[in-house]
């Protein structure tokens, strides 16, 4: 039922899903001592929830260029400023935000970049993984934007690739997926299309019995429809759509 929950408020308002997992962890810490479990679910909702917010920014952070919108990107950052406790780090995404606007015409990014290596230099520890995996997606984007893809993407991959096996166990199944749908999209960015593929295919596998929302909100099948259309395999990239 508390996996149910969690999957359907994944598309959800950012407070109701705030709601929605402060309240499955105070389920699961009830139900492990009632179980007498020495894993603390609890923190694993706290996980949860801290890279759901960062997604909620860095899914709009990524996207701006694509979209042209940046007075929506300005508005939500306006937003940030009155928000209150609703996003721990509505701090870092008002910083991270400026700093976009403020990059010229010529795209330097480079203090965008030096800005996400920070914050991800933060999170670089045990129990922080998720939240290291999101802002090492789009700082491996931003590393592509700027034309520094093959040997710095290679280095996130590296790193995320040593936290996996935290995450192939029994009622991981949504952490795990998450960072190999990440796995997915910083191979891809670097041009890795196979094991681009690889991924996209295993994160799919693991989210969609217990977590079918994430697949579609993630927007994983138009991403391997986009890797095998890479790899000139046209005829599976459109049965994937299908």
């Amino acid at each position: 039922m508390l996996e149910t929950l969690i999957d359907s408020a994944s598309h959800a308002l950012a407070k109701d899903l705030t709601a929605a997992l402060d309240k499955a962890a105070k389920a699961y810490k009830r139900l492990d001592k009632w179980e007498k479990l020495n894993e603390d679910r609890s923190q694993s909702m706290k996980q949860i929830r801290a890279f759901v917010d960062l997604s909620h920014f860095f899914d709009l952070l990524d996207r701006v260029d694509e979209t042209k919108n940046k007075d929506e990107f300005e508005e939500k950052l306006r937003y940030y400023e009155h928000c209150g406790s609703e996003y721990v780090h509505a701090k870092d995404f008002r910083k991270l935000g400026q700093l976009y606007l403020e990059c010229d015409k010529e795209e330097n990014y480079e203090k965008l970049i030096m800005a996400l290596k920070e914050l991800l230099g933060k999170y670089d520890c045990k129990g922080k993984e998720l939240v290291h995996a999101r802002i090492s997606l789009t700082l491996g984007r931003w590393y592509h934007e700027c034309n520094e893809k093959k040997q710095k993407i290679n280095e996130i991959i590296k790193k995320l690739k040593s936290q996996l096996k935290g995450f192939e166990i029994d009622g991981k199944e949504w952490e795990n997926g998450q960072l190999l749908h990440i796995l997915a999209r910083l191979h891809f960015f670097a041009g890795q299309f196979g094991e681009a593929e690889k991924k996209c295919r295993l994160a799919i596998q693991k989210l969609e019995k217990k977590y079918p929302g994430e697949v579609r909100l993630r927007r994983l099948r138009p991403l391997l429809a986009s890797i095998l259309s890479e790899q000139e395999k046209h005829s599976e990239a459109v049965q994937v759509v299908q």
